[in-house]
C-alpha cells in the first residue's frame, strides 16, 4: 500500500483574502482539496475563483458556531463550539434546526454546480454525537461520499499546553466513539487540530515523516494576509505562514523525497 496525503484548505468563501490564499497554495503548492463555507461572506467571489481555475468539486464545511456569519435556518450562531454543545444539551438549539441548517448550506452549494465530494465542520463539532448522526443522514441523501473523521494522534508534547491537550483529547474520545458510524473515511491519521492556528513549517515536515501508509489528511487554513481584519480569530491568523508552508519548495521536495502521493477526497474512491 502507498502513502496518499490530502492537504484540505478549510474556510473558503469566508473572506476574499481566504479565498485568495488558498486557490494560491492549490494551484502554486501542495493543497490538494478544499471545502467551501456556504455561510461565508465570500461565498459567490469563491465560486467564481473555482470556476476561473476549473475546479468542480470541493468538501462543504459546514459552520454551525461563529462570531462573524449569520446562519440559513438556526436562529443564530453560538459563539464556539463549546457553547453549542451546550445548548444542544439544554434544549434551546433543536436537531430539526440543525439538520435544516446543514441541508441549506449543501443545498447552496449543489446550486452553484459543485460536486461534493466530502462534509467538514467548522471545529470539528460534527464529532459531537447527535450532530454526527446527522452528517451520516444528510451525506447519505445528499451523495456526499466522504465525512472528514479528524482522528489525530495524541502526542507527548501536547502536555506541554494543557489548554490545547484537554482540546485534542475531547475530539480524540468523540473519534473513537464515532468510528463505527462513520464508515466512509480515510483509513489513516488526520493531523492539523492541535496545531491549528499556530501551524509551523517543522510541525509539517514532522508529520510528513511519520506519515504511514494509506490515505492521511492535513487540515490548514492558509490565507494571502495575516492583517486582513476578518482573518482575526485562532484559525485564520496564521493564514499568511500557512499559505508560505505548502508553497515552500522544501515541503513539496520533502513530499516528493518521501514518495508520498496528495490527492483529493475524490480520488478515495479510486485507491
Amino acid at each position: 500500500m502507498n502513502k496518499y496525503l490530502i492537504i484540505n484548505a478549510d474556510d473558503y468563501g469566508f473572506s476574499e483574502k481566504t479565498n485568495q490564499g488558498i486557490i494560491e497554495a492549490y494551484t502554486k503548492g501542495v493543497v490538494s482539496d478544499l471545502s467551501i463555507m456556504a455561510v461565508g461572506v465570500a461565498f459567490e467571489d469563491g465560486i467564481t475563483r473555482l470556476k476561473e481555475n476549473s475546479i468542480t468539486t470541493a468538501g462543504i464545511h459546514v459552520c454551525l458556531t461563529s462570531d462573524d456569519l449569520k446562519p440559513f435556518r438556526m436562529e443564530y450562531f453560538p459563539k464556539n463550539c463549546f457553547h453549542l454543545f451546550r445548548d444542544i444539551v439544554s434544549g434551546k438549539i433543536k436537531k430539526q434546526k440543525i439538520y435544516a441548517e446543514i441541508k441549506a448550506q449543501v443545498k447552496k452549494a449543489k446550486e452553484q454546480g459543485l460536486s461534493i465530494s466530502h462534509m467538514d465542520s467548522h471545529e470539528h463539532v460534527h464529532m459531537f454525537f447527535p450532530i454526527t448522526d446527522i452528517f451520516i443522514k444528510i451525506a447519505e441523501e445528499e451523495n456526499i461520499p466522504y465525512i472528514r473523521y479528524p482522528n489525530e494522534k495524541i502526542r507527548a508534547a501536547f502536555i506541554k499546553e494543557p489548554v490545547n491537550f484537554i482540546r485534542s483529547f475531547i475530539l480524540k474520545t468523540m473519534c473513537l466513539f464515532s468510528k463505527k458510524k462513520i464508515k466512509r473515511r480515510i483509513s489513516g491519521e488526520f493531523f492539523g487540530h492541535f496545531h491549528s492556528g499556530r501551524l509551523t513549517k517543522k510541525d509539517v515536515q514532522r508529520f510528513l515523516k511519520e506519515t504511514e501508509k494509506g490515505a492521511s489528511e492535513i487540515g490548514c487554513h492558509p490565507g494571502s494576509e495575516d492583517k486582513d481584519p476578518q482573518q482575526r480569530d485562532q484559525w485564520r491568523k496564521n493564514g499568511q505562514n500557512e499559505l508560505n508552508i505548502f508553497t515552500d519548495k522544501e515541503v513539496i521536495e520533502q513530499i516528493k523525497t518521501l514518495h508520498i502521493k496528495t490527492i483529493s477526497f475524490k480520488d478515495l474512491g479510486t485507491l
